[in-house]
């Protein structure tokens, strides 16, 4: 549409009617229409389910609770599924000829997957150790503490580029680091065994820790 269409449409008289306008002002008028009602509908629509979850959630928390988690386990499975298949694409585009490819599907693909998966096991977290973290004294900025915590203390980094750090990988015999540490997540995946997570995840399995004391391990370095 051109701009001189466009301002006549925006700052055209009230008065003017259907049948002086052109078939493309006309166009624009009717979806401009449907996009404001569609939009008031959603917004209404989104309000009225909004205070349905409140209402459900106040009537049966434990029923509310135990199909959120069973929600966001579908939703961490299908995130998981992308990751990998994205991962191998790099794991092929590893050589020089084809680095920028590894490059862009990593920060285009794969970071916003991990930041996502990293939000949704947040919250199953919080949702199945809430009641034992009360009891332990912990709360959430204690868990995002712990996994904002200097990896250094449990790696040997051998190499650093830009956002990634490279280690031997401590859960299987290698010569070349394939154990890679990404900054922007907080996050690792070794591209040998395949095995990932964050901070806690490795000290968990480094060694043998449930969740809880693992958390308070890195909180006892820092």
């Amino acid at each position: 549409m051109s701009l001189k269409v466009l301002s006549k449409i925006l700052y055209q008289p009230k008065t003017i009617y259907m049948s002086e306008q052109t078939d493309e002002e006309i166009d624009f008028w009717r979806k401009s229409r449907r996009y404001e009602i569609e939009r008031g509908w959603r917004e209404t629509f989104r309000q009225v389910h909004q205070e349905f979850i409140e209402e459900t959630v106040k009537a049966d928390p434990d029923w509310a609770k135990g199909r959120r988690v069973e929600f966001l386990t579908g939703q961490l499975a299908e995130v998981f599924e992308e990751v990998v298949f994205f991962t191998r694409i790099i794991f092929v585009s590893r050589g020089e000829v084809y680095q920028w490819l590894g490059d862009m599907v990593r920060d285009d693909c794969l970071v916003p997957l991990w930041k996502r998966m990293k939000k949704i096991k947040m919250e199953i977290q919080m949702y199945e150790l809430a009641p034992v973290l009360l009891d332990e004294g912990l709360n959430s900025q204690d868990i995002e503490l712990a996994k904002q915590s200097d990896p250094g203390e449990y790696l040997e980094i051998i190499r650093e580029e830009n956002n990634r750090a490279w280690a031997l990988c401590p859960f299987h015999k290698e010569k070349k680091p394939s154990f890679c540490w990404y900054k922007d997540t907080q996050s690792y995946y070794c591209y040998g065994c395949n095995r990932g997570g964050d901070l806690i995840n490795l000290v968990m399995d480094l060694y043998d820790m449930d969740f809880i004391k693992a958390v308070e391990s890195i909180l006892k370095k820092h």
